[in-house]
């Protein structure tokens, strides 16, 4: 049913069969409202191409065809858009394989995915990745909701493995992004840190020092403009102050750090992004919040970094999500699994928790903690089985193929009465 082998020569043939299928509007609107955003807050250019990745892709597939037409130039070999090549692939493999009614939600989820919800459209990826795996295991797999009995607005599971275990295997899969919990969202801290810039960048430029200024608020920002502007312009008068310290103004707190900027600087220059997230850290006292480095005309060095005085709560709001899924998708007369996954963490990063766990040495991580809750709470005797998965990688496996690839750290409970041996190793290896 699915798509799961895509070549760079079928690309161009690819994306005219998906662009009639869904239509170009939906991405071609979609990146020019956001390249006006970029306009005006040039800070928000990496976040929202990564946020939008496959509408920017697609629209770099729309260029090529307006150049090139359906010719299967070099231009289509760059690996930059072989992601929303993938995906259409698979779109189309759907709506090819579902008739009638099926078919006609499934165009529609797509258009609205791509032109308005990025997060839907992480979760669509995610089931298609799912499925992906299965299908490479050689098992049957299908989408309860583009059935002809389907309501629509019911609550159901989104994939059944149909031929695993005494009568097969119901998945929900639910994607998870790296604001999810966040008392302060990234799009949040990127507006303010332009309002502090665009508002005072002719004083602030002029700085020769090193400076770097936490921000911590109650819990969110103020939510009127003006309450902002007055925000960032305090933030910007104690950072040209030439004081130190920490001070409170109306139940915000702003501390003030010194420190040289030649140095600084060159580490910057010379180091890589995981590096630089460390040397920020390090020097503000902070730890994965929302943070920006500028650099002045006389060699200066401004930080900024923007967090509540509430925590986040990134792996409860997983655990709420996860649980609610699991008591109210899946069907209960069959064997479930909750396939959690995890935009924020990279394969490296989710096989280091893994192996953390593995050890024994120290206290068991978040995921493992909140995979036994999850598992262990009472009602919930038909769920085998919780599977985070780390964010997906291009990687080549000759010189003419590549395969993106996810890493997966599972937990099963064998315990359940809905068990079967052949649901062990299900994850041992995700692709999509």
């Amino acid at each position: 049913m699915l798509s799961i082998e895509l070549h760079t020569k079928d690309i161009p043939e690819i994306y005219d069969r998906f662009s009639k299928e869904i239509g170009e509007g939906c991405w071609k609107e979609r990146v020019a409202s956001i390249r006006q955003e970029i306009k005006g807050n040039p800070l928000l250019h990496e976040y929202h191409q990564q946020e939008s990745s496959i509408a920017f892709q697609l629209e770099q597939l729309r260029d090529l065809k307006g150049r090139f037409g359906g010719v299967a130039v070099q231009q289509y070999n760059d690996h930059s858009h072989y992601s929303a090549s993938s995906f259409a692939a698979q779109v189309l493999s759907v709506i090819k394989a579902v008739n009638g009614l099926g078919a006609e939600r499934f165009r529609s989820r797509v258009r609205a995915c791509i032109k308005n919800n990025p997060s839907d459209l992480r979760a669509l990826r995610l089931e298609l990745a799912t499925a992906t795996h299965f299908l490479r295991q050689g098992k049957k797999v299908s989408w309860p909701e583009m059935a002809q009995s389907y309501v629509e607005g019911q609550r159901i599971y989104d994939l059944l493995v149909e031929d695993i275990g005494p009568n097969g295997l119901e998945l929900e899969c639910k994607s998870f992004s790296e604001d999810k919990g966040r008392k302060i969202t990234r799009r949040e801290a990127l507006d303010f840190f332009w309002l502090i810039r665009s508002q005072n960048w002719k004083k602030l430029k002029l700085s020769p020092d090193g400076v770097a200024v936490v921000v911590t608020v109650e819990k969110r920002l103020p939510v009127a403009y003006k309450d902002r502007v007055a925000l960032s312009d305090l933030v910007s008068s104690l950072a040209l102050s030439g004081r130190t310290g920490i001070a409170e103004f109306n139940g915000v707190t702003v501390n003030v750090i010194r420190f040289e900027p030649s140095p600084f600087n060159a580490l910057i220059e010379k180091s890589t992004q995981s590096e630089h997230r460390r040397l920020l850290d390090q020097l503000t006292g902070t730890e994965n919040k929302e943070i920006v480095a500028m650099s002045t005309s006389l060699n200066g060095a401004l930080v900024f970094v923007l967090q509540s005085k509430e925590d986040d709560t990134l792996m409860s709001s997983i655990e709420r999500t996860l649980k609610d899924s699991a008591s109210n998708q899946f069907s209960r007369s069959r064997a479930g699994v909750m396939v959690a996954g995890l935009e924020g963490l990279n394969p490296d990063q989710l096989i280091s928790l893994a192996m953390q766990d593995k050890d024994g040495e120290d206290l068991p991580t978040a995921l493992r903690v909140y995979a036994s809750r999850i598992l262990d709470s009472p009602g919930r005797d038909h769920l085998v089985g919780t599977v985070f998965l780390s964010s997906s990688d291009l990687r080549h496996v000759t010189n003419d193929a590549v395969s993106s690839s996810s890493t997966s750290y599972h937990f099963l409970k064998r315990e359940s009465p809905f068990w079967s041996d052949e649901f062990s190793g299900l994850f041992q290896q995700s692709e999509d």
